[in-house]
């Protein structure tokens, strides 16, 4: 009898390079591991080559992690927005999230009662007269009950496609300053999550993004809260570090074709920190890490005599076909490495040398020291005095120069060069669900699938709040084929109060959040 093998397929989209890691859940092996060039393969291109075409094509779930919805938000001039935001009474509306906004009648109240309906009519003679390239959508208690949300929606998408509309619901949390923060982000993020899917539409329904928090979602529920695959790719190295070398404490140095990422972790693990929107917080988690442009495919420059990095990409290094000299080139030169199209590299160096009248190993020394010392100060800044771990196509080639000058040891991982491929393959199914009991009303409602069922008792355990909200983040795990990918599930809030009516207790209302919390489900075999 034939037993067949649970096998994970991780995918890592950069902005220079596209991994692929093949690993076996079972055994911990990791049977297949591929690199390819942007400059040369789109990703569509790239899943076709085999053997990648034949093991997406069997796979499962193909686990994707990018940097592209952090690289939009960072390098491009981002979609402008429409907020339309019903907040009812209390404080001044947050008007300046957007470069719109539109504050209309309608209100929700904290237990999820309609007092006031919306003008769907003036919402889109609103929403016409703006004419922004995106819109979010926000009222205050949506969570308790999303029906004004769900009917601004159908009057927005008379005015605009619904890949570029996004909702406020979908977030479990009640700080409605917060969520209208995350749901600007993630109208003006949505964009690059759809295109991402009419690149990879014949896979579409085995993609999983990797989120900031370091867990994967189906991508279609996924682009719903685009903003929060910020940090993706620095989430999925942090995975595949846990999941190749364990509880291991100290400073992540990923060198890619753009940029170099500084991630300190601790026991297997990134500290998480909240992404800061126009002075307001958001829901959106990310790794702490420090970045800059510094890269394989960065520009280089001679300043007062001395080579330097340019803090800009220049395509690509005169090592695989390209034209100008970059970072990769200066490093095949300094240190004498074989880095694609080695002679290309030193030709290219020479000449710039030679224009500016240097010596081409100066140049070259001077740009990989530049690379060195701008790294070392981002790694003291994290504050952590562990290991150099290496990761990234360069990464072999860099760390140890770093660590030498932090006066730390480097480790080299096996398969250094894919972590990010085996983070996405190796995580877990990361989702937050939340419920809103009300026992007077009679009803639970949850989030974020907005399903309202009757609640039954009028004054409930604790317990039991916790394990219908458990039952939900189970019973849309499934539906999603992601049951086995569920780790711990911990509570992320829960706060609750009996309503009193003329001294007699009316019966329990409470909201809970418990979150499936992501980590590394595949140990992987050295």
């Amino acid at each position: 009898m034939t037993v067949q093998r649970r096998v994970s397929l991780g995918l890592d989209i950069g902005g220079t390079n596209i991994d692929v890691a093949l690993v076996d859940a079972d055994d911990g092996s990791v049977s297949y591991y591929g690199k390819f060039s942007r400059h040369t393969y789109t990703v569509a291109e790239a899943l076709k080559i085999e053997p990648v075409r034949r093991y997406v094509e069997s796979a499962r779930r193909v686990m994707l992690s990018t940097s592209r919805v952090l690289n939009t938000f960072l390098e491009t001039k981002l979609p402008s927005t429409s907020l339309v935001l019903a907040p009812g009474p209390g404080l001044p509306p947050p008007r300046s999230l957007a470069e719109e906004c539109i504050v209309i009648e309608g209100y929700v109240d904290p237990r999820g009662i309609v007092l006031e309906d919306v003008d769907v009519k003036e919402i889109v003679r609103a929403l016409e007269r703006k004419a922004m390239e995106s819109i979010a959508i926000v009222t205050k208690f949506s969570i308790r009950n999303p029906i004004l949300e769900q009917r601004i929606l159908e009057a927005a998408c008379r005015v605009m496609p619904r890949e570029r509309i996004a909702v406020s619901h979908k977030i479990p949390f009640l700080d409605y300053r917060r969520r209208a923060a995350t749901t600007v982000l993630t109208a003006k993020l949505k964009l690059v999550l759809h295109d991402l899917m009419r690149e990879l539409g014949s896979w579409l329904k085995k993609l999983y993004l990797i989120k900031g928090d370091g867990g994967a979602q189906p991508l279609e529920l996924a682009v719903e809260n685009a903003a929060l695959a910020l940090g993706s790719s620095q989430a999925s190295i942090v995975i595949g570090v846990q999941a190749v070398l364990g509880s291991v404490t100290g400073v992540i140095v990923d060198v890619g074709g753009t940029t170099i990422d500084v991630v300190p972790i601790a026991s297997g693990e990134s500290q998480l920190t909240t992404l800061h929107f126009r002075d307001a917080d958001t829901y959106i988690v990310v790794p702490r890490f420090e970045s800059i442009v510094a890269g394989g495919d960065c520009s280089i420059a001679v300043v007062d005599g001395r080579g330097r990095v340019v803090p800009r990409r220049a395509g690509v290094p005169a090592a695989f076909g390209g034209e100008q000299a970059t970072v990769t080139d200066a490093l095949n030169y300094a240190l004498e490495l074989s880095i694609g199209d080695h002679v290309r590299s030193r030709r290219v160096i020479r000449e710039l040398a030679r224009k500016h009248g240097v010596d081409p190993r100066d140049l070259a020394q001077g740009v990989v020291e530049d690379v060195v010392s701008k790294v070392v100060e981002l790694v003291r800044k994290t504050g952590c005095c562990g290991p150099i771990i290496a990761a990234g196509y360069l990464g072999k080639h860099v760390a140890p120069l770093i660590a030498k000058e932090c006066g730390v040891g480097c480790i080299v991982p096996e398969h250094y060069h894919v972590l990010n491929a085996i983070g996405a393959a190796a995580t877990s199914f990361s989702l937050e669900v939340g419920i809103y009991y009300d026992g007077v009303d009679g009803k639970a409602v949850f989030t974020p699938s907005g399903r309202v069922i009757e609640a039954k008792k009028r004054f409930i355990d604790k317990g039991d709040i916790l394990e219908m909200a458990r039952e939900e983040l189970i019973g849309i795990a499934r539906r999603l084929d992601a049951e086995d990918l569920v780790g711990d599930i911990e509570v992320v809030h829960y706060d609750s109060f009996t309503v009193v009516k003329e001294r007699v207790p009316q019966g329990m209302v409470a909201h809970c959040i418990i979150r499936a919390k992501p980590k590394a489900m595949i140990r992987v075999r050295r």
